[in-house]
């Protein structure tokens, strides 16, 4: 019987063994590997060891090129398409319309015509390389065609001029690596799944602006990222950066490493769990002034406090979603100069504000997260400095708000089905009026029937997390993976 292999199982055996090779050739110990075990032709007289220092010497010298190691070893692709071109006679490919849907067929049909075994391989790249493009919906190899022949032109008349005898390695390299950036951030994904990024991994050549250009640039633990590193990032126009827990370097470090063109268009800047503590807080909030274009801020997790958002709310007036959570704010009152904000997060912020009343009038908000899983474990101690009920009725004219989470919060179950109830109402008269698609409901005082009520008067139609239905509390689960306190009340109800 012929095996099913669907596009998408290939492409995740792409993903897997590509991720493999560039761990492997990310740790520094390997270069001395590919000096091809020089100990094996000492014949006995002590040379080996001499040999492999000279290895370590000449590696040194070549820079730990990228490029020169790939072109002596051709694993990391090759390996990638070599195993699944040994699959390629049990193919049996989907009904898509696609060049490639005919791909083992086409490949018998090559080898009929042509014994030579790498320009088989060759052509069985190019045609995964379009299955996996086609089945993702992202550019095929054809579509680079006339770029790359425009680069090879370019590269020669440089490599005649230089006449430097590796060129030829560093071309073929370029256009062997050429692929999407969809791929590329596929590949960055699922390396990040398996292992943490550092700076060799970022001066492979997958990632550098010549060969493939990105527009978003994310990392979830930039833990072994230091400024050599991020040297990689000039090359490219980028529109959306993450760089989560940076320790080896600034902020205003990572932001001068930025092309002049991706600090002109930067939309989204995050750097969760960074450190502040250890350098000029101020030289850095004011190097984030730069970016007067930016969208999306997020500083959550930093020591973040009211000087710093006083200059922010002065500068990037084009803020529209701020993520201040667990940060050192007190006071809120500088929002009010970012009339465009519709997506705000105060976690674990909010309820320690001495002004959290002026959140009543930022009525241009679409998602609102005033929770607090601090107080959560006593809640008796600590609802007694909740004001939250003060100006929580002002939420009902908030024509644009889907979202809000008060988990953690106190709050009258009856003000809270009032909340729905009227704004359910307001949309029924005014049509543009949004309704709540959301509430967060975790550890407040509403018990199992209420929030069944809830859930009964709207139907079905307003998400809720907290512990009342099954539903709840998947819903809990899901949303706060990252807060451990809710996620024990869920499991525990």
């Amino acid at each position: 019987m012929t095996q099913i292999v669907l596009p998408s199982s290939l492409y995740e055996i792409s993903l897997n063994t590509f991720c493999e090779s560039l761990y492997r050739w990310s740790q520094p110990q390997n270069l001395i590997y590919t000096g091809r075990n020089n100990k094996s032709h000492n014949n006995g007289n002590g040379n080996g060891n001499k040999n492999s220092a000279n290895n370590i010497i000449s590696n040194n010298n070549d820079n730990q090129s990228w490029s020169r190691l790939i072109a002596r070893e051709q694993h990391s692709i090759n390996l990638i398409f070599s195993s699944l071109h040994a699959r390629t006679p049990q193919w049996v490919l989907s009904s898509r319309p696609s060049s490639t849907d005919n791909l083992a067929a086409f490949n018998h049909q090559n080898n009929n015509n042509n014994n030579n075994v790498d320009d088989k391989l060759s052509s069985f790249k190019k045609s995964c390389h379009n299955l996996i493009g086609t089945f993702f919906g992202r550019k095929s190899l054809e579509s680079l065609e006339e770029e790359n022949i425009r680069q090879q032109q370019q590269q020669h008349l440089e490599r005649k001029q230089q006449n430097d005898d590796d060129e030829d390695d560093e071309l073929s390299f370029r256009l062997y690596y050429r692929i999407s950036e969809n791929i590329c951030q596929d590949i960055m994904r699922r390396f990040q799944q398996l292992y943490k990024m550092n700076d060799r991994t970022l001066s492979f050549p997958l990632f550098d602006g010549d060969v493939n250009t990105i527009t978003t640039f994310q990392v979830e633990d930039a833990t072994l990222i230091t400024v050599e590193g991020l040297r990689a990032l000039k090359k490219h126009n980028l529109i959306r950066i993450k760089m989560s827990h940076l320790m080896n370097c600034t902020i205003t470090e990572l932001i001068n490493n930025l092309s002049p063109w991706s600090i002109w268009n930067l939309e989204s800047f995050s750097v969760p769990h960074c450190s502040l503590t250890k350098f000029n807080k101020i030289c850095i909030i004011l190097s984030l002034t730069r970016l007067t274009n930016l969208v999306h801020l997020d500083v959550s997790y930093t020591s973040f406090n009211n000087q710093c958002l006083e200059i922010i709310t002065d500068h990037l007036v084009n803020l529209r979603s701020l993520n201040l959570t667990a940060t050192k704010l007190t006071l809120l009152k500088p929002l009010m100069k970012l009339t465009e904000l519709n997506h705000l997060n105060l976690h674990n912020v909010a309820h320690t504000c001495k002004d959290e009343y002026i959140l009543g009038d930022l009525i241009t908000l679409e998602y609102l997260d005033i929770s607090d899983e601090r107080f959560a474990i006593e809640p008796e101690r600590y609802f007694v400095y909740d004001h939250l009920a003060e100006f929580f009725p002002k939420f009902v004219n908030f024509d644009r708000l889907i979202e809000l989470d008060i988990s953690g919060r106190r709050i009258s179950p009856s003000l809270v089905s009032h909340l729905v109830r009227q704004r359910l109402l307001k949309h029924k008269e005014i049509p543009h009026f949004r309704p709540l698609k959301f509430i967060g409901l975790m550890s407040t005082e509403f018990t199992f029937t209420q929030m069944f009520n809830l859930d009964t008067r709207t139907h079905g139609r307003l998400m809720i997390t907290g512990t009342g239905k099954l539903i709840h509390v998947i819903q809990s689960l899901l949303r706060y993976r990252n807060r451990p306190t809710f996620v024990q009340k869920a499991l525990i109800c």
